[in-house]
């Protein structure tokens, strides 16, 4: 995905969450990834693009001492509020970026419901204390929430979005991700590319269409951006 995107002014690429072998652990899931994930930041900085990686931050698969907490399934879950446990997810962090990576991403935890009720937190609490977590943990290194709109070619939807962002962005605040989903797309016509460029928040494009698609979603989106604006990924 990433070397069909390259030259068309994407230069920023996502890890999907689909990565770790399994949650919390920092190698990757054979055999789509390889065990050491910075071979993965390695490959995507040589065709000159920024590597950034979806992560859940509430994930362990430490157990020593009583700041996680096991889930029925055997997963473990960081207790945020025990120092030890936000210590935990700097130290990640800090191998995240150490093995390349340039931005984080996060989306709603998978955290198990038995563990919630542990912690006594609902679903949308530990999404939040998630981001804030791994926010803290990685200092000036860009963290995006994952989009929760995905959209198509579709106009009329675009269009909506821009304006109801639009007040957002006049009083400097920022605008949420959201998704832009290729496969399937034939055609950008004019008018759909100047509502994606329109649009003032981070867009995360997926799929591999065909060129001139590709060339034309490229220039709409990432002409001008921001860094880190826009990643470029695979669903799994």
């Amino acid at each position: 995905v990433a070397e069909a995107w390259a030259d068309n002014a994407v230069e920023h690429v996502l890890v999907p969450g689909s990565w770790p072998a399994k949650p919390g652990s920092l190698e990757g899931r054979a055999p789509d990834y390889p065990k050491e994930m910075g071979n993965v930041a390695k490959q995507l900085r040589a065709m000159g693009m920024h590597p950034g990686i979806t992560y859940d931050p509430l994930a362990t698969t430490e157990s020593k001492g009583d700041w996680s907490v096991a889930a029925a399934d055997g997963t473990r879950w960081l207790d945020m509020n025990r120092p030890q446990a936000r210590e935990q997810v700097k130290k990640a962090v800090a191998k995240l970026l150490g093995m390349g990576y340039e931005f984080f991403v996060v989306g709603p935890t998978s955290m198990p419901d038995d563990v919630l009720k542990k912690f006594n937190v609902t679903r949308a609490q530990a999404n939040l204390i998630a981001f804030q977590s791994l926010a803290e943990a990685a200092g000036n290194c860009p963290v995006l929430p994952a989009p929760s709109l995905t959209l198509g070619s579709e106009l009329a939807k675009w269009r909506a979005a821009v304006d109801a962002m639009a007040p957002f962005s006049e009083y400097g605040v920022a605008s949420g991700p959201l998704q832009m989903k290729t496969e399937g797309v034939s055609s950008v016509s004019a008018d759909l590319a100047a509502a994606i460029k329109a649009y003032s928040g981070p867009v995360e494009i997926t799929g591999t269409p065909k060129k001139d698609v590709r060339a034309a979603v490229g220039k709409a989106c990432c002409l001008e951006a921001p860094p880190a604006q826009v990643a470029a990924g695979k669903n799994h």
